[in-house]
């Protein structure tokens, strides 16, 4: 068996030797609602549900469960992309720029949106959507409304469609997700589970992650259909890694936390693993590194760090208090035209903090209403389209 301590120097060429050739959707250029370039890339080993959106159709009421079961699955690997487009019945007529607030203000959306694409055959159609829906394609056919879904395995493949009807949470799409999720991720991207594995384990030869990192590693090198590790790369590490960990108050971990790290003037976000546990990597040694941690139901914490000399990895652990949802209140007010003074109906309110969200319609006397608000301090935000975006801070004790 490979001793645990060669494990960093194999991981080089492990890294070298993933996939003998991307799947074609990787390599087909899109750009993200910002406007950056980007690609399926990025998202490579991952599940993805790719879905045509649009804000003023009968369906989009579906960014709900969208973004639910991205929350749910996103830890195991899910992604869902949304791609807007105006195709059908021209309901997406927005720019990017409105679009990304509707989904963000209306559905608390957080997975990657996409620049506004046609997915319509024939000109000017995406290169994305014509390979999903093109000949070769196990599931060809044109796009026949807003909502359609894809699903992509880890493989870069399309594993199956759903038409708009299909619910995103409903069980036959569940289950094809769970299907694709639990696919072997190792014969997909074989260097993936063991940089997941020696994260835990290159300082402590003797864990049970460094060990588990050891077996899986002879198991590729024996297998005739495995990953063949050409040659031993040793260069000299440059850079240091923190290794984050986010605790509740009696010291257990907290896993699916969000943990962000500020230093040298980047900030980087990640989500902690089973383990309650994110690791940063490629760090100027010696720079001074900031980390924010907050999840659902905790108040938010900061810690502060250095980064230690390259090649050293530093442990910096987070204590989160869980938030008292034993003490609630309601949060009422009225929403108003400042030139007028006369009430505004239909406008949508959010109160937002870590680990708490809600969204309510202001009735036709310009009211709102939230009830069971936890003690804490929100944001509180109005928007209606024609006028502009009013936002302030409640507490509530």
């Amino acid at each position: 068996m490979l001793k645990p301590k060669f494990i960093a120097a194999l991981i080089a060429s492990a890294m070298l030797t993933s996939l003998a050739a991307a799947a074609p959707l990787y390599d087909i250029p899109l750009k993200t609602i910002d406007g950056k370039d980007t690609s399926l890339k990025t998202y490579e080993g991952k599940v993805l549900l790719v879905v045509n959106v649009a804000s003023k159709c009968g369906y989009t009421r579906q960014y709900k469960p969208l973004e639910a079961i991205y929350r749910k699955y996103k830890d195991q690997g899910l992604v869902v992309l949304g791609f807007p487009s105006n195709d059908f019945g021209k309901q997406e007529p927005g720019t990017n720029e409105e679009i990304k607030e509707f989904c963000s203000t209306r559905f608390d959306v957080t997975f990657p949106l996409f620049d506004k694409i046609k997915v319509t055959d024939g000109a000017g159609q995406s290169p994305l959507y014509a390979a999903l829906t093109g000949k070769t394609s196990p599931f060809p056919g044109p796009v026949k409304w807003n909502f359609g879904k894809f699903l992509i395995g880890r493989d870069g493949k399309i594993a199956a469609r759903f038409g708009s009807g299909d619910e995103p949470d409903s069980e036959k799409v569940i289950k094809a997700i769970e299907t694709a999720l639990a696919a072997d991720q190792a014969s997909a991207n074989p260097s993936v589970d063991l940089l997941k594995l020696t994260t835990h384990g290159l300082n402590s030869p003797n864990s049970a992650a460094s060990q588990a990192a050891s077996e899986q590693l002879d198991n590729l090198l024996a297998s005739p259909t495995g990953t063949t590790l050409s040659a031993l790369i040793t260069t000299p590490a440059t850079t240091g890694s923190l290794r984050v960990t986010a605790l509740n108050a009696a010291g257990a971990a907290i896993s699916g936390a969000s943990v962000s790290l500020t230093a040298s003037g980047t900030t980087t976000t990640k989500t902690t693993d089973a383990y309650g546990q994110a690791f940063f990597g490629g760090l100027t040694p010696g720079a001074a590194a900031s980390v924010r941690a907050s999840a659902a139901g905790y108040s938010p914490a900061s810690a502060s760090a250095t980064v230690p000399a390259a090649g050293k990895v530093t442990d910096v652990s987070i204590t989160l208090t869980a938030i008292d949802t034993s003490v609630t209140a309601s949060v009422t007010g009225t929403i108003t035209d400042k030139n007028t003074g006369a009430p505004i109906a239909d406008a949508v309110v959010k109160i937002y903090a870590d680990g708490f969200v809600d969204i309510v319609l202001t009735d036709t006397a310009g009211l709102y209403a939230f009830y069971n608000v936890p003690a804490g301090s929100y944001y509180l935000i109005a928007t209606k389209g024609g006028y502009t975006l009013e936002t302030k801070t409640v507490t509530v004790q």
